[in-house]
């Protein structure tokens, strides 16, 4: 079966022929998806002219061993393999990939090619970080030569006993990066209820500081920007169970303005205060059952919907009183 969530959908640069001949520009998608067996998964790569329609793994490049990770910078193409921390790049000619280098890091304690938008950061055409999450160290890189070119070493304040090591997307904004770094306990689900801002000069690839906040914990979803420059950290949007089992915290936003290396002190945005309390706070839950349910067809559905209709409700009506939830109550016992 197809794997539920696509990997990655990249517009490229394409050419293509109109109807009158003349040479213009297209998109060009280059797709990532997973598809599953009883034994593991497979990725595959294509190239599509249009994501309409269903995908396929004819003409697809196989990765097999798991999950493959897609990235684009400067029209190339740069995959993470699925078993190994080998990162191989492509280019596109006529429609077709064309595989070029290959990168590894196995130096640096990576036991698999995890390649996304958390750990790999492109600088500029001879520079790219790959965090390592392991330890906090930095690996910066070299994508046109395809080498590596050093490290930024991981502080001790991102070492924090048993617990691992977690953190945003990076985001580069007038030549130093910002990421944020959080702990967590996988064996109990248990998040820090702190984190740091780490800010890194890509120019002469040093960590700046590190900034501790107790505002909006776990801020580890996609990072954004807008016109203005101001970038924007958010934590995520909890399913009602992690917020209830695990006292998720609330979903909320913080900031870093312009000229600035610090959260902005007298912002932040809490999803909640927009949505009713939604997200974990107090409220109640209704169910419906209709009457072609199973369970109502068992205890005599045909004589309380001819008794309805007599009464004068309309299908779709929501009928309400103790008496029929305790009816319920005693059909499911039954059951």
């Amino acid at each position: 079966a197809l794997a539920g969530a696509m990997l990655a959908a990249l517009a490229l640069a394409g050419c293509a022929n109109d109807s009158e001949g003349v040479f213009v520009e297209n998109p060009l998608y280059a797709v990532m998806f997973e598809v599953y067996d009883d034994v593991g998964s497979t990725s595959y790569l294509t190239l599509l002219d249009t994501l309409e329609g269903e995908f396929s793994d004819r003409g697809a490049r196989e990765f097999g061993g798991g999950r493959a990770f897609l990235q684009q910078y400067d029209g190339k193409l740069y995959i993470g393999l699925p078993s190994t921390p080998t990162v191989i790049r492509f280019s596109i000619d006529r429609g077709r990939l064309v595989e070029e280098e290959s990168i590894s890091f196995a130096d640096y304690g990576f036991d698999g090619g995890q390649f996304d938008d958390w750990n790999v950061t492109f600088i500029n055409d001879h520079k790219a970080y790959l965090m390592n999450f392991a330890d906090g160290t930095t690996v910066i890189w070299d994508p046109t030569d395809m080498e590596i070119l050093g490290d930024i070493p991981g502080p001790d304040e991102l070492t924090r006993g048993d617990l691992s090591l977690e953190g945003s997307p990076a985001v580069v904004r007038d030549g130093l990066l910002f990421r944020t770094f959080n702990w967590v306990d996988y064996g109990t689900a248990t998040y820090s209820t702190d984190f740091v801002l780490a800010v890194y000069d890509v120019t002469t690839d040093e960590l700046l500081e590190l900034v501790p906040e107790t505002r909006c914990p776990t801020p580890g979803n996609l990072v954004h920007t807008d016109e203005a420059g101001n970038i924007y950290f958010s934590n995520w949007v909890w399913p009602v169970a992690g917020a209830i089992m695990r006292d998720a915290p609330s979903p909320c936003v913080l900031r870093v303005a312009p000229n600035e290396t610090v959260f902005d002190p007298s912002w932040s945005f809490v999803y909640g205060d927009v949505a009713d309390g939604r997200q974990g706070a107090p409220g109640e839950t209704q169910f419906y059952v209709s009457l072609e349910d199973d369970l109502m067809r068992i205890f005599g559905s045909d004589r309380l919907d001819s008794m309805l209709q007599r009464l004068g409700l309309k299908e779709g009506e929501a009928i309400i009183h103790p008496w029929i939830n305790k009816a319920l109550e005693k059909a499911q016992q039954k059951v």
